[in-house]
Parts: structure tokens; C-alpha cells; sequence
């Protein structure tokens, strides 16, 4: 009788120790799987944070300020983004500025041309009263858009070798290229 107590004892006991080994293994193996998974979420966070900041300062590395950037060169204008339109140049040499280091503008408004002056400063730029020829354009000429996004100019940046001229209260934004020296 006492033999068989203790075998049932030890089956009790046996299948006990078997269980808790069994959840240890699960528990540990499920640790790991918890672990690693940590471990690639970091490592995918780290990048992020990585290539946020690395965009960041790469872009406002490039993004430069200073007149002597934009001064005796000429620029053709590109585009103007706005937040409810966007003018596409079709014939960017057509529409052109030319910032001497005098305070004086040269532009060619399509079909026309003229000039005025302006003023410049770290980041900041604005026109004076701009005059032109009054020769008759084609009719889908962009010279009357063009002439007064330039006269509502605030601001200046130039990035990537572009220059940006920057319309009051986000209004805006002008992009012109350097044009091919003659």
C-alpha cells in the first residue's frame, strides 16, 4: 500500500516538475521572441530618427541666405507656387532678372523689358516700382502674373542652385534657375 502512495506521489509530482519546466521553456522562449522584437523596433526607430535628422540639417545646410548668391547673375524664372495655383514657365528665357550689385534690376517680361530697383538684405528682398516696354503679347504670355508676383516679393533663398523668391504671408513662391551664361 505505501508503494503505491508513493507512486502516485512521485506521478504527481513528476508531471508538477514536468508543467513548471514546460512553462519555463515557454516563458523563456517567449521572453526572447518579446526581446528581439525590441530589439528590430529600436533599430527601426533609430533610422528614422537618423534620416529625419539627417534631412533636416542637409536641407538647411543648403538653404542659403546671403545677397552676394543672387547679385550679378541672371535668373530665369521657372515656376510660382501658390496655395491654390501653380504656373508652370513653358519658356523660362523669356521671363528673366538680373540683380546688379548697383540696387538695380533688369528683367525681361516676355515680349517686354525693363527694370527698376531693389533692395536687399540677409534673407530679405523687395522691388521698387518696375518699368517695361508696353509691346502687345501673345495672349497666353504669363508677363502680367509674372511682373506682380515680383513687385509682392518679401524674401529670398537659394537651394540647390535655385533662387526662391518668397511671396508675403505664405502667399507664395517663385523659382528661378541661373541662367546660361552668354
Amino acid at each position: 500500500m505505501l508503494e503505491v502512495a508513493a507512486r502516485k506521489l512521485c506521478g504527481k509530482v513528476c508531471r508538477l516538475t514536468g508543467s513548471r519546466l514546460a512553462a519555463r521553456r515557454n516563458f523563456k522562449k517567449a521572453w526572447e521572441q518579446q526581446t528581439m522584437v525590441r530589439k528590430n523596433l529600436l533599430g527601426v526607430f533609430v533610422l528614422v530618427i537618423a534620416g529625419c535628422a539627417a534631412q533636416d540639417s542637409a536641407s538647411s545646410v543648403a538653404r542659403g541666405r546671403d545677397p552676394q548668391a543672387v547679385l550679378d547673375k541672371s535668373w530665369q524664372w521657372q515656376e510660382t507656387i501658390t496655395p491654390t495655383e501653380k504656373i508652370v514657365v513653358p519658356n523660362p528665357e523669356r521671363y528673366t532678372i538680373h540683380l546688379g550689385s548697383d540696387g538695380k534690376l533688369q528683367a525681361r517680361f516676355d515680349c517686354n523689358s525693363g527694370g527698376g530697383s531693389y533692395k536687399i538684405s540677409e534673407g530679405k528682398l523687395s522691388f521698387g516700382p518696375l518699368l517695361s516696354t508696353r509691346m502687345a503679347c501673345v495672349p497666353d504670355s504669363l508677363d502680367a502674373p509674372y511682373t506682380r508676383d515680383l513687385q509682392r516679393v518679401a524674401s529670398f533663398f537659394v537651394q540647390g542652385g535655385d533662387l526662391y523668391l518668397e511671396l508675403p504671408a505664405d502667399s507664395g513662391t517663385m523659382r528661378f534657375r541661373p541662367a546660361p551664361r552668354r
